[in-house]
């Protein structure tokens, strides 16, 4: 009989502890400056604990920006499925986000994402979802818009 391994609850929280302050180290002071050995010292965690969870840094980077990216989008749905807000107001406070933690990243970070094909590659992939995403979003409130003004003109 084959032995399923299931994470505990104390590695998945750790798993999530991890990529918190990786995440911030990366943004703080960029991706080449912060070292495996960084990222366990700082957790009181050992090395090889790090590598049983991430087997190199690119993972862990990769699934960092990946939750990021994934955090972003469930809030920006949550606050536009709100009735009170209106298209505006989703795309204000998308870019009020977008500003907010910008101010928080090294531009080394930006630069040395690139280094990385696979997150080059999630990043391109994920940029075209976005697009066609927006693109379909602005379609439907154009025709919405369209059919208010349609209402108006007839009454």
């Amino acid at each position: 009989m084959q032995k399923i391994a299931t994470p505990t609850l104390y590695r998945q929280e750790l798993k999530e502890r991890i990529l918190k302050v990786a995440m911030q180290e990366f943004k703080l002071k960029g991706i080449k400056s912060v070292k495996m050995d960084d990222i366990a010292s700082l957790l009181s965690i050992s090395k090889r604990t790090l590598y049983e969870i991430y087997a190199n840094k690119e993972d862990l980077l990769l699934e960092g920006i990946q939750k990021d990216q994934d955090d972003l989008l469930l809030y920006i749905h949550d606050f536009a499925a709100k009735p009170e807000n209106n298209v505006m107001d989703v795309m204000i406070e998308f870019f009020r986000i977008k500003m907010e933690s910008l101010t928080l990243v090294t531009p080394q970070f930006f630069t040395e994402l690139h280094k990385y094909q696979s997150i080059v590659n999630f990043l391109a992939k994920r940029h075209a979802d976005d697009d066609l995403k927006a693109e379909m979003f602005f379609k439907k409130v154009s025709r919405r818009a369209s059919s208010v003004r349609t209402l108006i003109t007839k009454s």
